[in-house]
């Protein structure tokens, strides 16, 4: 299967393994129940923001900016629809993210587990998005335009 449109650029340039959602094998690694939002935002908004940012006479003490807040169920809804086909799921329970951070695991585990039990913390679930007011024109991609754009009809 050839790689979709835009790949690296819908990527950011990232290079390394699947990280919660592979579209190529068609599987989601989803934390907790899949219900608490996390807030998605392409990087070329971020850089966006950030170049905005530049001109600020005067910067608050935290900046923020958020895209969509979705579930990741939502997000691999949105995948499906626009990929076409179902994904194979896996929950990870708290528990089981609790019991790995538990040990002793190596960095990328570590960091992997952090994350994912970040996520059904609700710590990724951005509100008082200050810089959105600060700059309305700016339009961030949605989730649903980010799948579309790079993996639909893939």
């Amino acid at each position: 299967m050839d790689a979709p449109r835009g790949q690296v650029e819908a990527l950011a340039g990232y290079a390394g393994p699947p990280f919660l959602i592979d579209f190529k094998d068609g599987k989601a690694t989803i934390p907790g129940d899949g219900t608490q939002k996390v807030a998605f935002m392409h990087m070329r908004d971020v850089a966006r923001f950030a170049v905005a940012a530049l001109d600020l006479e005067r910067w608050q003490p935290d900046s923020r900016i958020t895209g969509d807040r979705l579930s990741y169920k939502e997000v691999v809804a949105l995948a499906e629809e626009a990929m076409g086909k179902k994904f194979e799921i896996t929950h990870v329970p708290v528990e089981q993210l609790e019991s790995v951070l538990a040990g002793e695991p190596d960095p990328m585990t570590q960091f992997f587990h952090e994350f994912m039990l970040a996520v059904t913390n609700g710590q990724l679930n951005i509100e008082d998005a200050n810089l959105m007011s600060i700059f309305p024109n700016i339009k961030p991609m949605t989730a649903g335009e980010f799948w579309k754009t790079h993996w639909g009809d893939y």
